[in-house]
């Protein structure tokens, strides 16, 4: 076949491999888009992307074997020592490492789309999507931060949304020595129910049903005591946007109620020498 029929054929294999390849990527978008609609979850989100890989893969395989024949691209591929070796030896780097953690991190769900984490490393943000090789988190001031699948199966997290839509902060508070405690709970429950942001939660030791967390006395501190309580909420709002409506609101309720809020200082004691 002359070299100029063999060009032109080898042309148009090629435009028709990337016109199906575009098409069956499309495709595959436009199936996954339906499903994320009705369930956004990072199962779904991670199998599209591994699909598209494989469709991206095929295609090069395709490409290759035009040139080659397909039996002597897979014994080059899968045959040979070196080709062997040199896949042992990417298992041990990012593209592999992140491709297979993100497997993982998909199949046993330790978080899902739209949840807030907190990684070890204090990285905190909503999970907005995940691929074959990063977690993208949304934080609280937009910024987007990338991190690696493998880096984030390797870590402990802390999911605030985990099989649950209500989620919860521990408070403390410090009252001074002196001051009426049980009159410091009420103001402290009080302001926590009528907050727009809390909500009721069942207490099973609680004859009253769902009530808003109870305000405990739970520790003498060196200058003050400390009260502790639970605050829920919906996980439509951040921690952090809780936990300065609650602290401004129960500081300014203390200060109205009387209720000292103390600091810590130190009492130095002169001794005078007779003379």
């Amino acid at each position: 076949m002359p070299v100029g029929v063999t060009i032109i054929s080898w042309l148009i294999g090629i435009a028709v491999i990337i016109a199906a390849t575009w098409l069956a990527i499309r495709i595959n978008r436009y199936v996954f888009g339906k499903i994320r609609k009705k369930n956004n979850s990072l199962n779904f989100m991670y199998t599209e992307k591994i699909i598209t890989a494989g469709i991206i893969f095929c295609a090069l395989i395709l490409v290759i074997s035009m040139f080659g024949g397909t039996q002597n691209v897979w014994k080059s591929v899968l045959g040979s020592t070196a080709v062997i070796s040199a896949v042992v030896g990417l298992a041990a780097q990012d593209v592999l490492k992140n491709i297979l953690a993100g497997m993982m991190l998909s199949i046993h769900k330790p978080f899902d789309v739209g949840d807030r984490i907190i990684l070890e490393d204090d990285t905190a943000g909503i999970v907005k999507k995940m691929n074959t090789r990063h977690v993208e988190l949304v934080g609280l001031d937009g910024i987007r931060v990338i991190v690696p699948n493998s880096d984030i199966a390797a870590m402990k997290l802390r999911n605030h949304n985990f099989t649950s839509v209500i989620r919860s902060v521990c408070f403390k508070f410090y009252i001074g020595y002196d001051s009426d405690m049980e009159k410091a709970k009420q103001i402290i429950t009080d302001t926590i129910r009528e907050s727009e942001y809390t909500l009721p939660r069942s207490v099973v030791d609680d004859k009253d049903g769902d009530v808003y967390g109870k305000v405990y006395f739970m520790e003498f501190g060196e200058s003050a005591l400390i009260l502790t309580t639970t605050v829920y909420y919906e996980n439509i709002y951040t921690s952090e946007v809780i936990t300065d409506e609650i602290n401004t609101k129960v500081r300014d309720a203390l200060i109205r109620g009387g209720i000292e809020i103390p600091y810590p200082y130190i009492n130095v004691v002169e001794k005078q020498e007779n003379k």
